[in-house]
């Protein structure tokens, strides 16, 4: 039976006797969720109800504005339900206003949610989510004009923040079994409109499954946030169930296990069952992590890099994912299991599972190349990692507040998204395509575009947003490097120009020098490291495996040198560190060696800006410098808080994003023209 009183609804908790008098000393549950009794004799529960001094009764003296009436109906699966009165629908004596019976209810709604009959539930929900969905139909014919623009940025904010958490909730408290359909649907009129941002339909529809794959990945993990719950519903039902496990067997005890530890509710059966299973996902998991901690990459300069999986969304800590027994019985922290723990369990194996995918659509186009495809060797892998490193999705996560500081043009957004997700540059395509025809070395991906482009422009945008994070907590102003006048930064460092000088920021007081990069890790060349007798070993090209591996080793080694090591003749292996390694001087050894300032490498990736552990610890160093008290002249935004390592590393993200994509988009009306001229 449900009842709604006043016009909100609600969440109330009545007992009752074994009559219909209103009693509460008596351990039994009539008001639970909108007020809903379960499990009860229809006699009773009507008359506890609507009999004298029942719950109506009460309804209608408590509440100020009460409309619970024409919402009140009462459900059975099987039962008689004669004995309800006739206004009380669902009742068999319950008319319509014409006087023609209704009929029985076969499911009803309540919490977001519905109930009753599986088929019917499905059918409902659904058509509930469609209608919540609807806008999506307007929101997919937004286009810039002349006085509106960034529209693609708001669109996908919509998608993101608005739609995706419809599903989110239906999916934390639907049961699976009813929830599926719906959810199917929506996950399906999501993508729809994703694609439609994006430019998804210019691309083959394996590369557009994906990248579709790969969008529903959190940012932090190389994804776009685009979480429609549909893949993960049973764990986010069996985390809601059993998170609140014993407040549920404590209101109804009919939920509680049997003495061999089963249920009789198939429901809460698959619920145990999907997080034993999560259980074994994290472990699985964790093996990975360890197995690939354990895989080094030794470098020419002496240190190692080992075999990347992301890091930004941590895996539940053990503590928190106690044994399905310790739920059972209560033994555990109430707040165990966490809300998220399943879905970082979830998010950690698909992420996996992916690069898999990935790679082995490297093996596909090694094996079957087109025309169109990148001559980059491991070129999905590779992007797929870079696109996964630390704040390398920073761009999606900015919330708009209407200034310049945080827009995307809707051209910018939807390159960067096709980059990102391994899309064919939909606006480059018709230009590629007559560039083939003429035989030049290009690709739809912007690969090419990007390496033949002008670089200066990205990196000053880099270099920039870099300059504001320091001077915001700086005690002395930050020099800025300049070509046209070496003597800036001469006292930095002699024989080349600094990027960005921190005088008596280092530690001890010492002077911190900055070197910025902004390298794509995809390059036509690739290097396996072997070197030769006379060089010794070199830099290996490694993106597909390990983060940076395509472009941090070469950095290091070119501006902050490299010792010799071994024996001229002796072949260096990066597996074991061995062999012959060239002394190398690096661009700053004057700086490092000789004026002994702090260096500092901030190397970024073309795909979102991605932080090298260097560029991470530096900005860190900041953050933690303004928190200990010290000035911030950062312009936050008015419309909503960040901390200064979230806003900087969004700035500094978008940055890489907007000289990136102009610079591809400048190259490609330059080979148009030539094309033209031709």
């Amino acid at each position: 039976m449900l009842s709604l009183p006043g016009s909100g609804g609600g969440y109330q908790s009545f007992k009752v006797g074994d009559g219909n008098e209103l009693n509460e000393s008596v351990e039994c549950l009539i008001g639970f969720a909108d007020d809903i009794c379960q499990n009860d004799e229809p006699s009773h529960a009507v008359a506890a109800y609507s009999g004298p001094k029942g719950l109506l009764e009460a309804q209608k003296k408590g509440a100020s504005v009460f409309d619970g009436v024409s919402k009140s109906l009462i459900y059975s699966p099987e039962g008689d339900l004669s004995c309800a009165p006739g206004w009380l629908r669902g009742s068999p004596a319950h008319r319509d206003k014409e006087g023609k019976p209704t009929g029985r209810v076969d499911c009803f709604k309540a919490v977001g949610t519905f109930f009753g009959d599986p088929e019917a539930c499905k059918k409902e929900l659904t058509a509930h989510l469609r209608k919540k969905l609807a806008p999506l139909d307007v929101i997919d014919t937004i286009v810039d004009t002349d006085c509106v623009t960034n529209t693609s940025q708001l669109r996908l904010n919509l998608v993101q923040r608005i739609a995706c958490a419809k599903t989110k909730y239906i999916a934390g408290i639907t049961p699976p079994n009813v929830a599926c359909e719906a959810l199917e649907f929506a996950h399906n009129r999501i993508r729809k409109s994703f694609e439609s941002i994006a430019r998804a339909d210019a691309s083959p529809q394996a590369l557009r499954d994906l990248a579709w794959l790969q969008a529903q990945l959190p940012t932090e993990m190389g994804g776009c946030n685009i979480d429609t719950a549909f893949t993960r519903a049973d764990s986010d039902f069996s985390m809601s169930l059993l998170k609140n496990w014993r407040t549920l067997v404590a209101h109804n005890p009919d939920f509680a296990l049997d003495e061999g530890g089963a249920s009789k509710y198939p429901a809460i059966a698959a619920a145990i069952a999907t997080y034993e299973s999560a259980l074994s996902d994290w472990k699985e998991v964790c093996e990975k992590r360890t197995a690939r901690d354990k895989n080094k990459y030794h470098t020419v300069r002496g240190g190692y890099l080992t075999e990347f999986y992301p890091k930004s969304v941590p895996l539940p800590e053990p503590e928190s994912l106690p044994a399905t027994d310790a739920i059972l019985n209560g033994t555990c922290k109430s707040t165990y299991p966490r809300p998220r723990a399943l879905a970082a369990i979830k998010n950690h194996k698909d992420w996996f599972a992916h690069q898999e995918l990935v790679k082995a659509r490297d093996v596909h186009v090694k094996n079957n190349p087109s025309l169109g495809d990148s001559a980059v060797n491991n070129r999905e892998a590779a992007r797929f990692v870079s696109a996964s490193t630390p704040f390398a999705g920073k761009a999606f996560d900015v919330r708009v507040d209407g200034t310049y500081a945080t827009a995307l043009s809707s051209d910018t957004l939807q390159d960067e998204l096709q980059r990102k997700l391994g899309l064919w540059l939909s606006a480059a395509l018709p230009t590629l395509r007559v560039a083939l025809e003429r035989g030049m070395p290009v690709d739809f991906f912007g690969d090419y575009l990007y390496n033949k482009a002008h670089h200066r422009r990205p990196h000053d945008g880099v270099l920039a947003a870099w300059a504001d994070a320091m001077r915001a907590p700086a005690n002395a102003p930050v020099v800025h490097g300049d070509k046209e006048k070496p003597e800036l930064t001469r006292q930095y460092n002699e024989g080349y120009k600094v990027d960005l000088a921190e005088p008596h920021a280092g530690p001890g007081g010492c002077d911190e020098v900055n070197e910025i990069k902004l390298w794509t890790p995809l390059l036509k060349t690739s290097s396996p490291g072997v070197g030769n007798a006379s060089s010794g070993g070199t830099p290996a090209s490694v993106g597909h495996s390990y983060a940076f591996g395509n472009t941090e080793e070469k950095a290091r080694r070119l501006n902050m040198g490299c010792k010799a090591r071994g024996q001229p003749g002796q072949p260096f292996s990066h597996k074991t560190g061995h062999g012959y390694v060239k002394a190398h001087r690096g661009f700053y050894h004057d700086a490092i060696f000789v004026k002994r300032n702090n260096f500092n490498l901030l190397l970024h990736e073309t795909f979102g800006g991605g932080f090298s552990p260097t560029a991470v610890l530096k900005l860190r160093r900041l953050a933690r410098k303004v928190a200990r008290g010290s000035v911030d002249r950062t312009a936050y935004s008015p419309k909503y808080s960040l901390s200064f390592m979230s806003h900087h590393a969004e700035r500094i993200s978008l940055s890489v994003v907007r000289g990136v994509n102009r610079a591809i988009r400048s190259h490609l009306a330059t080979l148009s023209a030539r094309l033209a001229r031709a």
